[in-house]
């Protein structure tokens, strides 16, 4: 709990898509206001969280699924558990399922576009022999983005084969959190 608030915190204070959304607020009071709110979510997630963890520790405490081959890796418990529990109720699991996908989606689309705007304003555009227009610009970032995205989708098969994907995603944010802070 402590380890990850300091991870949060460093999260909202600099990634590009969260300094974006502050950005698009028109007073600063109301980013404030955004940050508080979020920290707030933050906190909230990070009790549900631990009370679904304890939830899947009381109910398998007799019989591992990882032990006993149900599973093969300890990332696959918590859709085991959902399966396992609301399998029973008509639609839980696809709303589950559904919930899952859209935040993955809104995540990859937040990164693919401050990666695709930090790409485009940091190294293409001042190499450029001229000075792009709206049009242009916006056509560059696409580009950008069909790119990264690939690249991202290809990743994928790379991260399958590298153990659990939570101590990936630790590991890789770890090493590329320094490059964030550009002095």
């Amino acid at each position: 709990m402590i380890g990850s608030t300091i991870t949060w915190t460093s999260f909202l204070a600099l990634f590009p898509g969260a300094y974006q959304r502050y950005i698009a607020l028109p007073t600063y009071r109301q980013a404030k206001m955004v940050s508080y709110i979020m920290a707030i979510g933050v906190v909230l997630l990070k009790a549900l969280s631990t009370l679904i963890g304890l939830a899947i520790f009381t109910k398998y405490q007799d019989c591992d699924p990882v032990a006993t081959k149900v599973v093969h890796k300890v990332g696959q418990i918590l859709p085991y558990f959902v399966m396992d529990v609301a399998g029973y109720y008509r639609g839980l699991t696809g709303l589950f399922l559904s919930g899952v996908v859209s935040t993955a989606l809104s995540t990859m689309s937040t990164s693919l576009n401050s990666v695709a705007a930090t790409l485009f304003e940091d190294y293409i555009k001042p190499l450029l022999p001229w000075k792009p227009n709206d049009k242009q610009s916006n056509f560059i970032m696409k580009c950008i983005v069909i790119v990264i995205g690939f690249i991202s989708s290809a990743m994928v098969f790379v991260v399958a084969n590298m153990g659990t994907i939570m101590q990936t995603a630790i590991t890789l944010n770890g090493i590329t959190s320094g490059i964030t802070i550009d002095p």
